[in-house]
């Protein structure tokens, strides 16, 4: 008897259709690797499978069965989602409950599962240990772990609530190297009897954990080995031999410099004594391990944390860290693309008005921004994106139309946290090329924070994040006690 059990399932909004006529199945134990360009329907078909469609989306066609159950009927949902079914999503900093403990999340789910109220905490200690995470986070907010964290929080309570299916939507996104090999092995071997529907852009990833693979194309479910399905998600850049160090062109102007960056959120010393510098027009790579300190880097310098040390400079001059002290003609300086993309748009608001907002923010600057509909253009989205609010559009939209938006603004420095890690590889290269465009015509400041060498092998410089230090991947040594996460970069 299959467990999952999909059959001429069809989805549909007022203006397109999203799933055309699609069927699956997946055995008790069968791992199926679902592949497909970004924003081609694959994590419809995921939601799908928990009886979840997106706001405007409707289902005009089919059936869904888990373990014979209706997961799009009540009682169906009730038995389905969260027991037999488990979802790890792309935007798992903001899926997470905001107000629980990274514990707390874990023991609800142990509990599902049966584990005794005596046993959790060890069944708690366990579970972070099995996902590489220290067990002083389970004290933490989701607001204040790191995104790669974040995401590896959200397997471990799928693995605690004992699933049957476990749903991965794009896993390895925003992960290190060590960290993704790590999650590659725990997957392959702590899953007991669990059966995965993994989604995901990168083939490797999908055939190093699944069985078989589908590929889904304009809302088609297509043989895995059509080329037309597959086509650009093995176009990702190829890596250099070595990541660039090389100091910046001299002559430019330095538009960001920061010395001495001390801290972290709620007051944990992430960073320590980091020393940065930004000129016009370049573009500076960060990386590092999952939970280093980059992502708290990019919010202290957009002026959204306040570290416990340092000092900013903007244009040449002092800044203090808040970004509402900040003189009016400096807040718009500084841009923030955050890896949270679902937490970082308006649920309310159509990317349409997002646009327009920042569009005359930048007009009130003296700016010249270019229309909406080229700046969706220039990220690879339709012009019909405008009208969907951020729940209407797939992960890796929802990222470009954050991008669209920063840029929007006119902006001097750009923050960029993984802007790539959720696209396929062709469009991953039309965001390249764009910041490219924008850094050469307008002398935009780049800080690309990554953990693909690939990505990072298109800037100009790029520096590595270890023990709360910033710099070349050749200064930075490791402690004798380090992990494969920083010697994935070199460090």
């Amino acid at each position: 008897m299959n467990l999952v059990e999909v059959a001429d399932l069809s989805l549909s909004s007022a203006e397109r259709t999203v799933l055309s006529d699609c069927s699956l199945t997946l055995r008790p134990g069968e791992r199926v690797g679902l592949v497909g360009r970004s924003g081609s329907g694959k994590t419809a078909l995921a939601h799908a499978l928990l009886g979840y469609t997106r706001p405007g989306l409707a289902r005009v066609g089919g059936t869904v069965r888990i373990a014979g159950h209706d997961p799009f009927a009540p009682g169906g949902a009730r038995r389905v989602r969260g027991r037999l079914a488990a979802y790890v999503p792309q935007d798992c900093a903001s899926a997470l409950p905001a107000e629980h403990r990274v514990g707390r999340v874990l023991d609800r789910a142990a509990r599902r599962s049966g584990v005794a109220r005596a046993h959790l905490a060890a069944f708690r200690r366990n579970a972070l240990e099995q996902l590489g995470l220290p067990p002083e986070l389970a004290h933490a907010f989701p607001h204040q772990i790191s995104g790669g964290q974040a995401q590896r929080v959200a397997l471990a309570s799928a693995l605690a609530a004992g699933a049957e299916l476990i749903v991965l939507d794009e896993p390895t996104s925003g992960l290190d190297p060590g960290t993704t090999e790590d999650l590659i092995d725990l997957l392959r071997t702590s899953v007991g009897d669990a059966a995965m529907l993994v989604v995901s852009h990168d083939l490797d990833v999908v055939d190093r954990l699944t069985h078989r693979r589908v590929a889904m194309t304009h809302g088609r479910l297509a043989d895995a080995g059509d080329r037309g399905a597959t086509a650009g998600l093995d176009a990702r850049l190829r890596p250099s031999e070595e990541m660039r160090d090389a100091p910046a062109a001299e002559g430019k102007a330095c538009v960001l410099r920061v010395e001495g960056v001390r801290g972290g959120p709620g007051g944990r010393p992430v960073l320590r004594e980091v020393d940065l510098t930004l000129d016009a027009g370049e573009c500076v790579a960060v990386m590092g391990a999952s939970g280093a300190g980059k992502t708290t880097l990019a919010r202290a310098l957009a002026g959204m944390l306040e570290p416990s040390g340092g000092r900013l400079w903007l244009n040449g001059a002092p800044q203090p860290w808040s970004v509402v002290r900040r003189p009016a003609a400096d807040r718009l300086s500084v841009a923030l693309v955050d890896q949270d993309s679902r937490a970082a748009l308006n649920p309310r608001e159509t990317v349409g008005k997002a646009l327009e907002r920042a569009r005359r923010a930048a007009a009130r600057g003296g700016l010249t921004p270019p229309p909406a509909a080229d700046l969706l253009s220039a990220v690879s989205l339709p012009a019909s994106a405008a009208d969907r609010r951020p729940d209407e559009l797939s992960g890796g939209e929802r990222q470009r139309a954050s991008l669209a938006r920063a840029v929007a603004a006119g902006p001097r420095v750009l923050l960029c946290d993984e802007v790539t890690a959720s696209l396929d590889g062709v469009t991953e290269r039309d965001v390249l090329d764009m910041l490219a465009a924008l850094r050469g015509e307008r002398g935009l400041a780049v800080l690309l924070i990554t953990h693909s060498r690939s990505v990072a092998a298109t800037a100009d410089r790029c520096l590595v994040l270890a023990d709360g230090i910033l710099g070349p991947p050749a200064t930075l040594r490791l402690r004798p006690d380090a992990g494969t996460e920083q010697a994935a970069y070199g460090t």
